[in-house]
């Protein structure tokens, strides 16, 4: 295996436990934040931010910390390169690359 090959596969999974990470993230916020006897509010919205590291990125788009707006800057910001979406566009790039090391089934 070429390691061009053996790196881009790398990256195709390691965007795709990104994703699934930030997906369960939101998640677990979504519901601590509701699902509490003691809604937690902002501040669980910007515990979301602190852990994927990324809150100085969100406070440079000048929006109030809010449950709206971090799930909208963490899943489909495509700007922002740790959201869901830019790590799934990325992880189909590498793939494109690796198109014949992937089986028919991860394909379809």
């Amino acid at each position: 295996m070429l390691s061009r090959t053996a790196s881009s596969l790398y990256w195709l999974g390691r965007y795709f436990e990104r994703a699934d990470f930030i997906a369960r993230l939101v998640e677990a916020t979504v519901r601590l934040d509701v699902l509490s006897s003691q809604p937690s509010g902002d501040a669980a919205w910007a515990s979301a931010l602190a852990v994927t590291e990324t809150d100085e990125a969100f406070a440079a788009t000048g929006v109030e910390i809010g449950q709206r707006d971090v799930m909208r800057f963490l899943t489909l910001d495509s700007s922002h390169p740790g959201s869901i979406v830019r790590c799934l566009d990325m992880a189909r790039n590498n793939a494109k690359a690796v198109r014949t090391a992937l089986t028919r089934e991860a394909w379809t």
